[in-house]
């Protein structure tokens, strides 16, 4: 079925045909629903996660190096033995599992210093699904708490008015003035407090 995301990606990439890019998916059958999607719609993309046997994996990194394949869809499996300057977009089709996973992957966007984009979509279903998982662990009660702040941390990202990159890099210690180009920098809303409405519902 076409759901909001899919339309939303395969919009996006009608705009960008002609551009590299990576789109994360968290699970591998997520992969493999949104790549046969994607293919259908006439688009050069190919799949790629840890599931599948290291030959295919080993020909998908390679189409995707040489250009023979525009888009790929993926788990956080791939882009480590990547070294492709011109990707152009990242797309994050479901919610980032914490900002460390997130600024590395959507890192691999404009390492030659032009324009790019990363854009994540946020799911709360996808966090209750990380939360679970987190719950399911049956590490200690420290680390748990850890991935917990981690997971909240995605959260707030998501829904932060302050420039994106300065979120991220307060995140990691350090700071820096809002960059001017993200989405929330670009924005012409009117921030509004509606706590207390909000509270009386």
């Amino acid at each position: 079925p076409e759901t909001t995301t899919r339309r939303y990606i395969r919009d996006y990439l009608k705009e960008h045909q002609d551009e590299a890019g990576i789109i994360y998916v968290n699970t591998r059958r997520g992969v493999d629903e949104l790549t046969d999607y994607l293919a259908g719609q006439h688009f050069s993309v190919a799949g790629y996660h840890a599931g599948m046997d290291s030959a295919d994996r080993a020909q998908v990194q390679d189409d995707f190096q040489f250009d023979r394949v525009n888009t790929i869809v993926a788990t956080s499996a791939f882009g480590m033995g990547i070294d492709k300057s011109n990707v152009r977009f990242v797309i994050h089709a479901t919610s980032a599992q914490n900002i460390e996973s997130y600024y590395q992957e959507a890192g691999r966007a404009g390492r030659d210093g032009l324009p790019s984009e990363a854009i994540l979509i946020y799911h709360p279903n996808d966090i209750r699904q990380y939360r679970w998982f987190i719950d399911q662990s049956t590490a200690d009660d420290d680390y748990r708490d850890r991935q917990y702040q981690k997971l909240q941390a995605v959260a707030n990202y998501a829904s932060t008015p302050e420039c994106l990159q300065q979120f991220i890099v307060r995140y990691f210690g350090q700071d820096c003035p809002p960059c001017g180009h993200c989405s929330n920098c670009t924005d012409q809303r009117t921030v509004q407090d509606i706590t207390t409405e909000s509270q009386q519902v």
